[in-house]
């Protein structure tokens, strides 16, 4: 980190951009609940908490944390149609095509949309924050961005290899899923090029762990269900064996880090 070039005065126009942007993708969102909608929110929803997260607390003004507050809370209802769209895909790509199970998936997820909407409705009545430049913080935010970037690239380094060495350990792997997430977004506020190496790793082992967390919630969702829908187990099994060779591929890759 050390040669890594420090923030500068732009960070308060990336701030605006990232509380801007995160209004926009709801929007978007609230018109069309597509999967590649819901992902860019979602992901818009990230970096804006990233940033804030940096953010000096005198400058943590009521508007903008309220507004951040809001955004976060609406992320996690948002998950769970995230995951039915997934199991969707998931079904789709098997050919399963039992009607019982897909009415039940489809009206999960219209239950669960219905809400989320509301919410996100709810949610645009509120404007944008201002951001106040103050330039006389930029070095207690870069204080703050490089103590957590050392923190979290630390917590990478001592914990992804024994989390690969085993298999089972599927909250910590999805936990270090959520910190490599978190230090890419940070990453993402350096000039472009700076670190592009350290940042594709981190997207390579973002989404190869994106992968497994998607096989593990599949794996536990189905298997709940195979009592009622026994045609089930055969999709549980492949998607067993596409965890065993994801996890094969992370090991490989963690050496890259």
């Amino acid at each position: 980190m050390t040669n890594i070039n420090p923030l500068n005065e732009s960070f308060f126009q990336m701030f605006s951009e990232r509380l801007k942007k995160s209004n926009y993708r709801l929007t978007v969102y609230a018109d069309d609940t597509s999967i590649e909608n819901i992902h860019d929110l979602r992901t818009s929803i990230r970096r804006l908490v990233t940033i804030y997260q940096i953010l000096p607390k005198q400058l943590r003004k009521k508007k903008i944390k309220k507004f951040v507050k809001k955004y976060k809370t609406f992320f996690k209802s948002n998950g769970r149609i995230r995951d039915y769209d997934i199991l969707f895909e998931k079904i789709s790509s098997y050919g399963f095509s039992e009607p019982k199970f897909i009415h039940y998936l489809e009206k999960q997820r219209k239950k669960t949309l219905h809400s989320t909407i509301s919410q996100a409705f709810e949610l645009l009545k509120f404007e944008v924050p201002n951001v106040t430049e103050r330039y006389d913080f930029i070095d207690e935010i870069n204080l703050n961005f490089t103590k957590q970037c050392l923190d979290l690239i630390l917590e990478i380094q001592t914990n992804l290899s024994a989390i690969i060495q085993d298999e089972t350990k599927i909250p910590e792997l999805h936990s270090m899923r959520r910190t490599i997430k978190k230090l890419r977004y940070l990453l993402e506020l350096l000039p472009e090029g700076s670190i592009s190496i350290l940042l594709e790793n981190l997207k390579r082992l973002q989404a190869l762990l994106g992968d497994i967390h998607d096989n593990d919630m599949t794996i536990s969702f189905f298997q709940k269900k195979t009592e009622k829908f026994r045609s089930l187990e055969s999709i549980i099994l492949l998607e067993k064996e596409s965890r065993n060779s994801n996890f094969k591929k992370l090991a490989y890759l963690q050496t890259q880090f």
